[in-house]
C-alpha cells in the first residue's frame, strides 16, 4: 500500500462509512452521506451473513458459513488481518465486548462461541442442547441451531434464541443457562436483541410475533407479545438509546417500534423495499436507520418522517447486512454535520 493510497483511505474513512454484505460475495464500503460505494472487497468464502465494527471503529468483523474473518478499515488490502475457523455451518450472530478485547458469535451448528481477538482460537463454547420438555425436540440432548444471540451491557451475559423456540441467558462467568423461556412453544425464535441500557430483551420469532422483557438482575420479566410481520421477523435492533426498535421481515417490510409508558407501540412502517428485508441499524444519535434486503439495495431512511432519504445501489444479489461506523450524536444522513478528522478513530 502506498503512501498516498493510505492517506486516501484515512480521509474516506473520516466521512461516515455504510460498510454492506450479502450473497454476492463482496463486501462493500459506502460514503454514508452521498449513497456512492468507494471500495469493493472481493468475499469469495461464502456469502455473508454478519457484520459487526469493533468499538475503536478501526476493523470490522465479516462472519459467513462457516468462517469469520477480521479486516482493517483503513486498509488498502483486501486480506483480512485474521481468521476464526471453529464454527462448521452458518454463522447467525456476533457481538464484541465494549472494549474490543473478545467477542461473541453463534451458529446453526447448535454452539455459541467467545473467542479473544488477539488469538484465532475460541476460549468457551457452549453446546446448545434439547431438552425433554422441549415440544419440538426428538431426542433430549440433541443439539439445536441458534438463530440468534446478544451480549448484555453487563457484559457478564449472552441472550440466545434457538430452532425450538427458547430464549436462554448464558451466564459466562459461571459457564451454565441460568433462564430458558419458551415464549411460543412450537415457534423457531429467530432474532434476539439487547438494549444498550441493559433494562429491555426482546425476541422474534418464525411467525411474525415480537417478545419484549424487562431485563432484571434474575430473571426476564414478561412485558409485551406483539404481532409484528406477517412473516418470519429476520432480525430486531434496539437504537443506541433505547427509545426505538426496528424490525425486519420476510414481508418485505421494517417497522419502527417507539417506547411508551406501557410498552412499544408502532410508530411507522418504512416502505420501499420490494423483496425480504434482513435487517437493520441506527445511527448513533438514532435520527436515521440503515435497512438492506433480497432486493439487492440498502436504504437510509429518517426515523422522524419514515421516508427514504438514500438509496445504495450497487450489489448484484441479497444484501444480509449493514454495519455502519458514525460519529456519536453526529448523525450519518444527507443533512448531518461535516465529520471532523479522527473523530471516529
Amino acid at each position: 500500500m502506498t503512501g498516498a493510497t493510505a492517506d486516501r483511505l484515512i480521509r474516506l474513512m473520516d466521512l461516515p462509512l455504510l460498510i454492506t454484505g450479502g450473497y454476492d460475495h463482496t463486501l462493500r464500503y459506502w460514503n454514508a452521506h452521498l449513497g456512492q460505494c468507494f471500495r469493493t472487497i472481493p468475499y469469495n468464502d461464502s456469502h455473508i451473513n454478519c457484520l459487526e465494527v469493533t468499538p475503536d471503529k478501526t476493523q470490522v468483523l465479516c462472519a459467513g458459513n462457516p468462517l469469520m474473518k477480521l479486516f482493517d478499515l483503513a486498509s488498502a488490502s483486501n486480506t483480512a488481518v485474521s481468521t476464526m475457523d471453529g464454527h462448521t455451518s452458518n454463522v447467525t450472530s456476533v457481538g464484541f465486548e465494549k472494549t474490543g478485547r473478545w467477542f461473541f458469535s453463534s451458529s446453526e451448528d447448535s454452539s455459541v462461541k467467545i473467542w479473544d481477538c488477539r488469538g484465532t482460537g475460541y476460549q468457551l463454547s457452549l453446546d446448545n442442547e434439547s431438552t425433554s420438555t422441549a415440544t419440538m425436540a426428538t431426542t433430549a440432548g440433541a443439539p439445536v441451531p441458534v438463530h440468534g444471540a446478544a451480549l448484555h451491557a453487563n457484559q457478564a451475559e449472552v441472550l440466545l434464541g434457538d430452532q425450538e423456540g427458547r430464549v436462554q441467558v448464558w451466564d459466562l462467568s459461571a459457564n451454565r443457562i441460568r433462564q430458558v423461556l419458551a415464549p411460543d412453544k412450537a415457534v423457531a425464535i429467530k432474532t434476539v436483541a439487547l438494549s444498550a441500557d441493559g433494562r429491555l430483551a426482546a425476541a422474534a420469532n418464525h411467525k411474525g410475533t415480537l417478545f419484549v422483557w424487562r431485563y432484571l438482575p434474575d430473571t426476564l420479566d414478561p412485558m409485551q407479545k406483539i404481532d409484528a410481520h406477517s412473516a418470519y421477523v429476520l432480525r430486531i435492533r434496539f437504537c443506541p438509546q433505547s427509545q426505538y426498535l426496528i424490525t425486519t421481515s420476510a414481508d418485505s417490510n421494517a417497522c419502527l417500534w417507539r417506547y411508551h409508558v406501557d410498552g412499544f407501540a408502532k410508530e411507522t412502517s418504512l416502505i420501499g423495499h420490494i423483496r425480504w428485508v434482513w435487517g437493520g441499524i441506527f445511527s448513533s444519535d438514532s435520527a436515521y436507520v440503515v435497512t438492506c434486503s433480497s432486493d439487492t439495495t440498502a436504504k437510509l431512511w429518517e426515523v422522524k418522517t419514515g421516508q427514504t432519504a438514500i438509496d445504495y445501489t450497487g450489489h448484484t444479489k441479497a444484501v444480509t447486512v449493514v454495519a455502519l461506523v458514525d460519529v456519536p450524536d453526529g448523525g450519518s444522513g444527507p443533512d448531518a454535520p461535516p465529520v471532523q478528522q479522527h473523530n471516529i478513530s
